[in-house]
């Protein structure tokens, strides 16, 4: 069944207008004019492949008004067929979305055997083309389309007659990135994007062919907390590219992954996916098919900036410096998430989360460890803290120890659930969560079998030693909770802005009360309160509808995204204050 076209290319010679330049005398239809700008409308090009004098063909087409509405246009003396497959790899079209219309059947059966996925038709299918089921694109009667190829054309015209190398030239031409992360707005476009590309689709995990099924698929992988999703924008000094990449990842204790990860091939050759992955943290990437570049080579790509971009003003977009000097982050999800979005507003973001090692969950982001981090774990009970699971460098800080200027934010959710236990010989305590691992998505039930038993074997190592040398004590006490945040508040600088979240106080889908979830919240406003640059905030105010409050506990993406607009606002306010 033949594609959609998405490019029209004709002769103009007895194809456009009747008669040739060559012997004399043309005559121009305003009909076929009239479809050129009705197919520009419905975002489908129009380019000429035609042996003729380029100058004489351009003085005409611009005296009517129509040659701006042609893209790429090649018209000179050499053969048709190199021409064209030259014309359509320009053009970063697949070749069975493009239409090749000529009167010379040679001409069309060179087209042929030069590109062989092409669609060709003589002069006859003109009248019909706005008829046509397969050139009945989509509403486009601002000529955005046209516009963004008229902009390559530009672009590869300059990148051609640059003296310079390549570098010099992507330098030159103020590459920006925004990342536009309300997806939900824009879903059709991150469908189209996850199912229709090829050559820069890294993870090729298409979504339902059907329009509905596929929303419903994306929105819902979107609804959870866990993803990362984001619609990448570029803007060059030739204008807009649109919304031309999007990924999506996970983010886990065990390592953040990208679940889809595919760019337009409009962007191919700018470096794009290797500044976005870059941007985005470097995640886990497992590369399916191929692909024409790999977004993890370590070469630098120093001629992209990151960009806020204004959607309704895009062309007037310039590099926007990342104003924030840095953002220091510790706690768990919640804090992974915050992270993320400021990747791509701040100079630096570190973040010290839990972990998930050998199968072992360790909640680093316990206000226990945080205090060991500064205060220093007890040296006698090092060894038995190691064989749970974790590591020496596990009690030490960066955020601590070097104590930088910016915003910070902590999180204690670990303290309302991960019980404390202490070690029977030297009285240490030490937090350990006792969660028995699961395997997602295994290749076979036989391997997913063998990597939970490989993974429940190291857990039971763990509490084997929990059981053996430590005695259970419970949640943190009020008591102990106060010295432990007040340890690590000192170590806040005053004259940076931090924030602690409190913790969701009610679980399930009948919203149950919980009362040392709540205890816990007064705990924590209690300490901050002494703090002035110490800000509680309640995340639940961040959430719209009962969409946000998912059942584990934790709130939807956008709500975290919310939550991260909240926290670079206010903390922009208290700059402004203090330059004021």
């Amino acid at each position: 069944m033949a594609e959609a076209i998405r490019l029209v290319v004709r002769e103009l010679d007895g194809t456009f207008w009747d008669g040739t330049i060559l012997e004399g005398g043309i005559q121009y239809h305003q009909r076929t004019h009239d479809i050129v700008v009705a197919l520009a409308r419905r975002g489908i090009m129009n380019s000429i492949c035609s042996k003729n004098d380029h100058a004489t063909i351009e003085y005409i087409l611009c005296k009517s008004g129509l040659w701006d509405y042609f893209v790429f246009p090649d018209i000179n003396w050499y053969a048709k067929g190199p021409r064209l497959a030259k014309l359509i790899e320009d053009i970063q079209l697949r070749p069975a979305t493009v239409l090749f219309i000529d009167d010379n059947p040679s001409n069309l059966s060179e087209a042929k055997y030069f590109v062989p996925d092409i669609q060709i038709a003589d002069e006859t299918i003109i009248a019909s083309l706005l008829e046509n089921p397969l050139l009945k694109g989509r509403d486009d009667h601002a000529l955005t389309r046209l516009a963004h190829y008229k902009a390559m054309e530009r672009r590869r015209a300059d990148r051609a007659q640059a003296a310079t190398n390549i570098t010099d030239f992507l330098r030159a031409s103020n590459i920006r990135v925004a990342i536009e992360y309300d997806v939900e707005t824009h879903v059709d476009r991150a469908i189209e994007l996850i199912n229709r590309t090829n050559q820069l689709n890294f993870t090729k995990e298409p979504l339902s062919e059907d329009a509905a099924e596929a929303r419903a698929e994306l929105r819902a992988l979107l609804a959870k907390f866990d993803p990362i999703a984001g619609l990448v924008r570029v803007v060059d000094d030739y204008g807009d590219h649109g919304f031309c990449g999007v990924f999506v990842l996970r983010i886990t204790a065990a390592g953040n992954e990208l679940i889809h990860y595919c760019l337009s091939c409009r962007v191919l050759g700018m470096g794009v996916e290797h500044y976005v992955y870059n941007l985005i943290g470097r995640p886990m990437l497992r590369i399916k098919g191929e692909v024409l570049s790999d977004p993890a080579d370590p070469s630098i790509v120093d001629w992209i900036s990151i960009s806020e971009a204004d959607e309704n003003n895009p062309a007037d977009d310039r590099a926007t410096p990342r104003a924030i000097r840095g953002v220091y982050l510790r706690g768990g999800c919640d804090m992974m998430n915050i992270g993320h979005y400021f990747g791509a507003s701040a100079l630096e973001v570190v973040g010290e989360h839990n972990i998930q090692r050998n199968s072992v969950h360790l909640r680093l982001d316990h206000s226990l460890i945080g205090r060991y981090c500064i205060e220093g774990a007890p040296v006698a009970a090092m060894e038995p803290f190691v064989a749970l699971g974790y590591y020496q460098d596990d009690f030490k800080s960066e955020l601590f120890s070097r104590r930088p200027q910016g915003i910070w934010a902590f999180s204690f959710g670990a303290d309302h659930w991960t019980p404390l236990f202490r070690h029977n010989r030297t009285g240490a305590l030490i937090p350990f969560c006792r969660m028995m691992p699961g395997v997602a998505d295994p290749t076979t039930v036989a391997a997913a079998e063998r990597a939970i038993r490989i993974a429940n074997a190291r857990v039971r190592e763990a509490i084997d030693v929990l059981e053996r040398d430590f005695s259970y004590v419970g949640l943190t006490s009020e008591a102990l909770f106060k010295a432990n945040l007040r340890v690590m508040f000192d170590r806040v600088p005053r004259d940076a802005q931090a924030f602690v979240l409190l913790n969701r106080d009610f679980f399930g889908p009948d919203d149950t009360p919980a009362a040392h979830v709540i205890n816990f919240n007064l705990w924590i406003c209690d300490i901050a309160s002494e703090y002035a640059n110490i800000e509680p905030i309640e995340p639940a105010k961040f959430a719209q509808s009962r969409e946000d409050f998912l059942l584990d506990g934790h709130f939807s993406r956008p709500a975290y995204f919310r939550l991260f607009n909240y926290i670079k606002e206010r903390s922009a306010e208290r700059l402004a204050a203090i330059a004021g």
